[in-house]
């Protein structure tokens, strides 16, 4: 007739255990009225069912934490106009709160999604920055999650201290192995270290938590092939597109390139690249080994002199590997030298990729990996 029921149930999703129940009964009349009446009484509910005083961040002041949700989203396009619309939103989050540890650690992501390459100016110092706002983020809250896996991370790519790194992400999963900012960090040190089915097995968790974290699909994606699961390696990518904005598309034309590379369809990779829009020098090495495969080699050598060209100082390992493709091992290891005495911060690892198969017996091989 004209009365109202809504029933509310809280549930715990992992083990599907009720937790929390209550029925409300109202006329039916001003149904906004009805809707933030009831709103109120469930949240003042699970305030004393969840004790959400103790949630983390309780204390921040609301406005600069809805400046910071907003930082977020656009820090996660990857889109560089988003980038600084964001940094200026945490600017003004810090002013308000200047001990938000959520925009520190945002901010420090933007910045690191501007480093460029490594012979940019600024890329040195747009680590060093990043390092700082996390553990400026630490000494306020040392067992926040993400700030101990964002930490791992810069130690793991910066310095290359991979005993830093591991602390630093299993104190980070200890204290919420359920967070999917951390998920996507421990899948990639998961595939630095060579732990290519626990990448897998991370990947996959993390992107049934969250389908819009376009950072655990590539990551899930290069994970899938190092271990030759070559369907997910493509779903993954093709679903970190759809999440994408149409301006950063272009990046994973790479990963669809190299897709296709390592499954042996040169030609397919050259049709994918054909047919992206991003900056030409990004899509030259894939380019380069499919002309090797289908023995295109005036192609190759025009285009291998073009990359070596721009990248001879910064980013070596990507000529070794353009070289073992081409079975020139000499010059191979010559670049892979070049990698090994650079700065950690300037140093390629990616000795995992199929590219230096080639190399494997080779005893100069494992006294690179042992350098490295």
């Amino acid at each position: 007739d004209d009365r109202l029921r809504i029933t509310v149930q809280l549930i715990d999703a992992v083990d599907n255990s009720h937790l929390w129940s209550e029925s409300y009964d109202r006329p039916i009349g001003d149904i906004l009225a009805i809707q933030s009446e009831i709103a109120q009484a469930v949240a003042d509910r699970l305030r004393v069912v969840l004790d959400l005083s103790l949630l983390r961040g309780a204390d921040v002041d609301p406005r600069s934490h809805a400046l910071v949700i907003q930082a977020r989203s656009l820090v996660l396009t990857l889109d560089s106009d988003d980038n600084d619309r964001a940094r200026a939103l945490l600017a003004a989050a810090r002013k308000i709160d200047p001990d938000n540890v959520d925009a520190m650690l945002e901010l420090a992501r933007a910045v690191l999604h501007t480093r460029g390459r490594p012979d940019v100016d600024g890329f040195k110092d747009a680590w060093l920055r990043a390092i700082e706002l996390t553990e400026m983020a630490l000494a306020i809250d040392p067992d926040h999650p993400f700030a101990n896996a964002w930490r791992g991370y810069e130690a793991m790519h910066y310095s290359q201290n991979y005993r830093m790194a591991a602390r630093y992400l299993e104190r980070a999963m200890d204290a919420d192995p359920r967070n999917v900012e951390v998920l996507a960090v421990a899948i990639n040190a998961c595939v630095v270290l060579g732990c290519y089915e626990r990448a897998v097995e991370l990947g996959r968790y993390a992107v049934s938590r969250d389908p819009l974290c376009i950072s655990c699909y590539t990551r899930l994606s290069l994970a899938a092939l190092l271990v030759g699961d070559y369907a997910l390696a493509d779903e993954a990518v093709r679903r970190a597109i759809e999440v994408a904005p149409a301006e950063s598309n272009w990046m994973f034309d790479t990963h669809l390139a190299r897709n296709r590379l390592w499954q042996g369809d040169a030609q397919g990779a050259l049709i994918v690249l054909d047919n992206g829009d991003g900056p030409y020098e990004h899509l030259l090495q894939q380019r380069i080994i499919a002309y090797a495969m289908l023995g295109r080699m005036d192609e190759f050598d025009a285009a291998r002199q073009e990359y070596i060209e721009i990248n001879r100082v910064r980013a070596p390992e990507g000529i070794a590997a353009v070289e073992a493709v081409a079975g020139n091992a000499d010059s191979a290891f010559a670049w892979l030298e070049r990698n090994a005495v650079r700065p950690t911060w300037e140093r390629g690892l990616n000795i995992g990729l199929p590219y230096f198969e080639s190399l494997h017996d080779d005893p100069r091989w494992q006294a690179y990996l042992e350098k490295m």
